[in-house]
């Protein structure tokens, strides 16, 4: 359904360091895949790249192929359809992205006025549908609420609502769980598994959630793919050394990750050196060559010269 390949995103000219590098990915029909990764490592920037949703400066190279067809090949015309009709996006921020001067119902309805072309009455009878698929009780006064009287997790359901509320085949999802406790992240976590059908790229640092959520996962570590795998098996088996560090890092694995402080990419003295280099425990002098996205099979893939030919 949506390829990416090869996705390179640079700000400030060729000579920048890129934010996203050489990024390939698959989504298919109803699949749910999560990206995975520390802040900063260039998650959002590839979703805002597909929806060409980033600045002027910005200069993005490779294809997003949807159904065949290039997205980065599209006038803004087009996007426009492409946009919320069958790629819809829920940005990061528990539900602040509301307008707080719109009603819910009107907000979950727009994408219909605008795709659809129905009126708003027949929107927000539309809004409140939507808004039952996801059990928020009392969804007729729901909509005629404004978003400051819902709590961080209700907002970034009615998000989610909003969203899917056309229909869109793909839902892209930018940290849908910032800031939200341990019960607020359990009901979005429960709003994506009432969303069957789409297919769901989420971007996440969220490891539980992304475990509770994804058929498949792909970790960005400073900017490059480094690993790709199903969820039971990257949980069970992760491959990469920042994969092992993350899943070592969380509680129940006892906290016992250090992953230290890594000096900036653009060090001259490990200029295309592997980006993992100055954390990695298992470095020779190999690694001082960056290593390809080695394929080992059965969808698994990993950045690191341990595994290659």
């Amino acid at each position: 359904m949506l390829e990416l390949q090869n996705i390179t995103v640079r700000f400030g000219g060729p000579g920048a360091s890129p934010a996203v590098d050489d990024v390939s990915l698959t989504l298919g029909e109803g699949e749910k895949v999560a990206i995975i990764g520390e802040t900063g490592s260039g998650k959002s920037v590839l979703l805002l790249a597909v929806l060409q949703m980033l600045p002027p400066v910005a200069t993005v190279t490779g294809k997003a192929l949807l159904e065949g067809t290039d997205l980065f090949s599209l006038p803004q015309r087009e996007m426009n359809k492409i946009r919320g009709a069958r790629i819809a996006y829920v940005p990061q921020g528990s539900g602040n992205g509301m307008n707080p001067l719109l009603r819910v119902g009107y907000q979950v309805g727009e994408p219909l006025m605008i795709h659809q072309g129905l009126s708003p009455k027949a929107a927000i009878r539309k809004a409140v549908e939507v808004l039952r698929r996801f059990d928020f009780g009392e969804e007729e006064k729901l909509a005629r609420q404004y978003p400051h009287t819902l709590s961080g997790g209700m907002r970034q359901r009615a998000m989610i609502a909003m969203g899917v509320a056309q229909g869109a085949p793909i839902l892209f999802a930018d940290e849908p769980t910032k800031g939200l406790d341990s019960r607020r992240i359990a009901m979005v976590a429960e709003a994506f598994h009432r969303l069957e059908e789409q297919a769901i790229l989420c971007v996440t640092h969220d490891l539980r959630f992304a475990r509770e959520i994804a058929q498949r996962v792909a970790v960005i570590y400073a900017s490059q793919q480094v690993e790709q795998a199903g969820r039971e098996e990257f949980f069970r088996e992760p491959l990469h050394p920042y994969s092992q560090a993350m899943l070592s890092a969380l509680p129940e694995n006892g906290l016992r990750a250090d992953l230290g402080f890594a000096p900036p990419r653009e060090d001259q003295e490990l200029a295309g050196a592997c980006h993992y280099y100055r954390r990695c425990p298992w470095k020779c002098e190999r690694c001082r060559v960056n290593p390809p996205l080695f394929d080992l099979g059965g969808g698994r893939k990993v950045r690191c010269w341990k595994y290659g030919a």
